[in-house]
């Protein structure tokens, strides 16, 4: 019981920034391999942003931004 009263609001602030930075650094891992060649959203923005789609580029930046 005290874990949850004295340990846990201390923690859960440091947990979550955590799990925040590691989510952007996933994003933005992913986005540069698919530009370089290795596919996913990346592969998908590099090919709407040379097509001139910008339409479907914003819908895969707003995807890369939400998930």
């Amino acid at each position: 019981m005290a874990f949850f009263y004295g340990t846990m609001p201390e923690v859960v602030a440091q947990f979550v920034a955590y799990v925040l930075y590691r989510w952007e650094i996933n994003i933005r891992m992913a986005a540069i391999l698919g530009v370089v060649g290795a596919g996913g959203l990346g592969q998908m923005l590099y090919m709407s942003l040379s097509l001139f789609q910008q339409p479907q580029a914003m819908t895969v930046i707003i995807a890369m931004l939400s998930w």
